[in-house]
């Protein structure tokens, strides 16, 4: 019976979880509207393929939101070239913005810089770094790779509260080091909420110097959203953290 349930166990999480994919809203009052679609995390290579991509763009295509943002780590020892691996991305009907995570920073993987780029930008996928875009009532900030030293947070310097300032970043521990009273809400990824959510251990794994999961995080610099992502690193596995669309509606 015991080599039964294991069995089973493996089974969901090696195979079933990691193709679910749900969509949760979270609100927050900010001041100003807008409904963002989350995602981070996609590892796509090794463990995820196009046919998944395929599910979750058709997921954010149903979705009533204004913008689509990827909060980084596209790949995961790219089996094809990027632009074949992420061709999806490019039926995408809303506006998307996205960042890079470490695994697009050569930490860990391969120089992949300057081929994602030319991928996603041949998909109108809009990809930034330290730089900042008007998107309807907000101002976003989008931050480069902090495990890559990329993470220029100085730059939201330039901005004051009454601009509306969304930041994007990879890691959450970008939203720390950020200037105080600017951006009113940080949205980040990195954390896959664990991967495997078995109670403690789950977050001796998590990749961060703060004390981050998932969720909303009120931060003396920003009020923090952290989504679990939709791959996997490490191990191709997922257990008590289903792949997520998380809808931030800001009000």
């Amino acid at each position: 019976m015991t080599l039964l349930a294991a069995a089973l166990l493996f089974v969901w999480a090696r195979f079933v979880e990691p193709q679910i994919i749900l969509v949760h809203e979270h609100r927050a009052a900010v001041g100003f509207p807008a409904r963002i679609a989350l995602v981070a995390d996609l590892h796509m290579g090794v463990y995820k393929g196009t046919w998944f991509l395929e599910r979750l763009v058709g997921r954010l295509n149903e979705l009533d939101v204004d913008v689509v943002m990827i909060a980084g780590d596209f790949t995961e020892d790219p089996d094809r070239p990027l632009r074949e691996l992420l061709a999806p991305l490019g039926k995408l009907r809303h506006r998307t913005y996205a960042v890079r995570g470490n695994h697009d920073s050569e930490a860990p993987g391969p120089p992949i810089e300057r081929e994602l780029r030319e991928a996603l930008t041949g998909l109108h996928v809009t990809l930034l770094e330290n730089d900042s875009t008007r998107v309807g009532r907000f101002v976003l900030v989008a931050l480069g790779d902090r495990s890559a030293h990329k993470d220029r947070t100085e730059i939201v310097s330039a901005f004051k509260a009454a601009d509306n300032v969304v930041v994007l970043a990879h890691n959450p521990d970008t939203a720390l080091d950020l200037p105080a009273g600017v951006a009113d809400v940080t949205l980040a990824g990195h954390t896959h909420g664990g991967q495997v959510r078995i109670p403690w251990l789950y977050r001796q794994v998590i990749p961060t110097a703060g004390s981050f999961d998932r969720g909303w995080y009120d931060l003396p610099t920003t009020r923090l959203f952290i989504t679990s992502g939709v791959g996997e690193n490490a191990l191709p596995v997922r257990f008590l953290v289903p792949p997520v669309i998380d809808v931030i509606v800001l009000e």
